[in-house]
Order: structure tokens, then C-alpha cells, then sequence
């Protein structure tokens, strides 16, 4: 994700979530005040479907009010935990300190040469897929509500804690999620709801179907349909995306900015191209 991140210029992003997912959620849930709570992540996911859109506003509104000084009481009004978002702040700044020593980052360019896509959902959900990969989920509609599947236990229930817990219908095919708990029933914590398109370009490995229709993913579990032009297009992409990954570990100096300039703008195109599906 931190790769992904820093190479399509959505760098803050790729921080903020893999700092969450090292440490913890910063969202507390007090057993007296559990609605309030709900409302408050709700509020900052907006209609995203996503509980990382919702950790990354958040995470934004924070940085705002510490700059205020005014971060205890915005944690305190937003259901925050203030030890836990100082601690995802100090590991941000680890990750960069990282990322600079192998050459993916380089810090006199300054934070805006790498966060030309930071605001931008399908990037964001783009390097979400990057990061979570196989934990995939397949929405899949049942009347006027929509049922979940994953490859290893079938059906699967959202987290009552989860932003997507309150929607019915999603726009799109897929979630990923961080993990999956077992209580009264599994449960997928912290699901993003995504396209198509970025899970085919930012996923595992593609294989042909066995029916030469279409192309695969998880040993057959997600099947994809699409026109032969499109389909042949994603093997191109996904075969730059590669090279480009390879040679900037190779060669630590490599300009990425520049070289994969081309390979950024078409990624960029077709995911704001994405189907939507309901």
C-alpha cells in the first residue's frame, strides 16, 4: 500500500491506513453512548461506504484541530481516542523516514509531489486493494438488500460497527476489508466498498477462465466479464504496473514521477471509468 501510494502520488492516504492497520482504530465505542458514536464515524465516511474514507477524514479533522490546539476536545466530541491518533501521526512520519531510505520518497520534494491524488476515492480505494489484498468480499444482491461471500467461509455479515452496516444496496461489486472476527456470526471490520477496475489492476495475479471468457482471480473465485479490448488493456496496464514496481526497486534513483507518468494517467482514466452497478 505504502509502495502503491508514494508511486501514484496518493501518499497520505497509504500513511494514515497502514499506520491504523499497524496499530489500531482510532474510533472508540462506549457501551452507554454506542448511537452517538455511530453517528459521529458515519458523518466523516459521508456516502463512501468505506470505514477507511471515514479514518481518513478523520484523521485530516485532527491534524486541523491540533494545529488549533484544539485536538483533545475534536477527539473527546468525535468518539476519538487522542492517544491513538498521536500514535498513527508517529508512525506516518516512521513510514516516510522508510520509504525515503529505499528511495521511494524523497523529502525535499516536499509532501505535495507525492499527494496529486490524495483526494481522489478511486486512487484512494486503488491503494486500499493494494494493501488488503485477498481479503476481498463479493457483494451480491438479493432482493432489495445484499448478501456477502468470501472464498474461505462463504457468507459473511458486516460489522455492527462498520459504516456499511447501515446500507442496504452498494454501487459496487466488491468490498476489502482488514479482517474477520467470529462472535454470533463472521463478521468483515473496516470494508471499503470497490470497482471492478480497481481490483483487477491492484489485486493478485490475473489468470485466463477456463472457458477463454473473461479472466480470473483468486484461483477462480472472481470471475470477470468484460470485452476483449478492455480485458486485453488491464493485462497491458497491470504488466506496466509490474515493470515499473521492478525497475524502481532496481534502481532507487529512478524518477518515477516522470517515468510512469503514462502508466498513472491511464490507471487514473479507467478507474474514474468504473460501472456502476445498482
Amino acid at each position: 500500500m505504502l509502495l502503491i501510494g508514494s508511486i501514484f502520488q496518493c501518499l497520505n492516504p497509504a500513511l494514515t491506513i497502514a499506520a491504523a492497520l499497524a496499530y489500531r482504530n482510532p474510533f472508540v465505542l462506549p457501551i452507554n453512548r454506542k448511537e452517538e458514536a455511530d453517528a459521529a464515524k458515519r458523518s466523516f465516511a459521508g456516502d463512501s461506504c468505506s470505514d477507511h474514507i471515514a479514518l481518513l477524514k478523520a484523521f485530516e479533522g485532527w491534524k486541523e484541530a491540533k494545529s488549533h490546539r484544539t485536538e483533545r476536545s475534536f477527539c473527546w466530541e468525535n468518539f476519538l481516542s487522542p492517544v491513538t491518533m498521536q500514535m498513527i501521526d508517529d508512525m506516518r512520519k516512521q513510514f516516510v523516514d522508510l520509504l525515503s531510505d529505499i528511495g521511494f520518497v524523497e523529502k525535499a520534494k516536499g509532501p505535495n509531489a507525492y499527494n496529486q491524488y490524495s483526494h481522489d476515492m478511486e486512487m484512494v480505494c486503488a491503494i486500499l486493494c493494494a494493501g488488503l489484498y485477498p481479503n476481498v468480499v463479493q457483494c451480491k444482491r438479493r432482493g432489495k438488500r445484499t448478501a456477502f461471500y468470501t472464498k474461505e467461509v462463504g457468507q459473511v455479515d458486516i460489522h455492527p460497527a462498520s459504516v456499511n452496516a447501515g446500507f442496504h444496496l452498494f454501487p459496487l461489486p466488491y468490498m476489502v476489508y482488514s479482517e474477520k472476527v467470529k462472535t454470533t456470526s463472521i463478521f468483515i471490520r473496516d470494508s471499503t466498498n470497490i470497482s471492478d477496475y480497481a481490483l483487477l489492476l491492484f489485486g493478485g495475479s490475473l489468470t485466463p477462465s477456463k472457458s477463454g471468457e473473461g479472466i480470473e482471480m483468486l484461483g477462480g473465485y472472481l470471475h470477470f466479464s468484460a470485452s476483449k479490448s478492455v480485458l486485453e488493456l488491464i493485462k497491458k496496464l497491470r504488466g506496466e504496473l509490474d515493470k515499473l514496481l521492478s525497475r524502481k526497486i532496481e534502481e532507487p534513483s529512478l524518477d518515477i514521477t516522470a517515468e510512469g507518468k503514462g502508466v498513472v494517467a491511464a490507471v487514473v482514466e479507467l478507474l474514474h471509468s468504473q460501472n456502476y452497478r445498482y
